[in-house]
């Protein structure tokens, strides 16, 4: 079912006995599949072919609109829910794809993911609605779930298949992924640089070249992000979260507001009132 303009739902459950099921062609460059419980076999284009298991989520790019998609069950019975997104609802004006190259497929497997996911795919094949009441219903999962799976699959490293990996493509990510897990005590560049075996110079400009943004950039935007989260969900103030994401207090107010244009302390003001606002 529609979802929106060039997104596409479909959900449901494999039998072990079935032929593959094509996916619906949508004309789709992205392709999300999440695992309820498994384990499926996903061929895409005909050649290359992904074994997924329970709780997994994939996420695939592809360089041809026409590429076609199989799922089968690779077992007992298996149920999953899929999300095709073509290229009117792609980021960017110009049409461009966020992840692989002109002439490669990008593919993205986040395994054990947490269970909000499963639950979403679980009440999209338990609908217990019918007629509108229904469509707005999977209309609401459906996107919910596209949302947070491609937000999971945005900390992963893609795989890209089809062209020779972009250079420096697994350093640049390693890197990411060192500054994430020590976000609050955080190593000087050129250690980083040290432990993903480039020089600083060239660990800044294939960062900068991937990410859009410099190292000490996704830094500041990941604690920032973090502290906000601890402000609006976890009620901690200001010193609290300051401390937790590694500023010194009066440091954090001041990247804080400039990010965000009002100060720590306004956030449980702002975002945990009673108002009810109109978007």
């Amino acid at each position: 079912m529609p979802l929106a303009p060039d997104i596409q739902l479909s959900a449901g459950v494999l039998a072990g006995a079935a032929p593959p099921t094509p996916l619906h062609d949508v004309g789709a460059w992205r392709t999300i599949v999440q695992v309820l419980d498994g384990p499926i076999r996903w061929r895409i284009g005909g050649a290359t072919e992904l074994d997924l298991s329970t709780a997994a989520l994939c996420v695939v790019d592809t360089p041809s609109l026409s590429m076609t998609h199989h799922l089968c069950s690779a077992g007992s019975e298996a149920r999953c829910a899929v999300i095709q997104i073509g290229p009117a609802a792609m980021p960017g004006d110009d049409g461009s794809r966020p992840c692989g190259g002109a002439d490669a497929t990008s593919i993205v497997v986040c395994k054990d993911i947490d269970s909000g996911l499963g639950g979403l795919v679980a009440q999209i094949l338990a609908c217990p609605f019918d007629g509108f009441t229904r469509h707005h219903y999977l209309t609401g999962k459906g996107l919910e779930l596209t949302a947070l799976g491609l937000r999971r699959a945005s900390s992963c490293e893609p795989f890209l298949q089809g062209a020779s990996q972009e250079p420096h493509h697994h350093q640049v990510w390693l890197a990411r992924r060192i500054l994430e897990s020590s976000f609050d005590r955080p190593p000087v560049l050129r250690e980083i640089a040290r432990q993903v075996g480039l020089n600083p110079g060239k660990l800044t400009a294939e960062f900068r070249r991937k990410f859009g943004v410099t190292v000490h950039e996704y830094l500041q935007e990941f604690r920032l992000a973090r502290a906000f989260h601890l402000l609006s969900e976890d009620r901690v103030n200001a010193s609290v979260a300051a401390h937790r994401v590694g500023y010194s207090t009066a440091y954090f107010s001041t990247v804080f507001r400039k990010r965000f244009g009002f100060s720590p302390s306004n956030v449980n003001g702002r975002f945990r009132g009673s108002e009810i606002r109109q978007y």
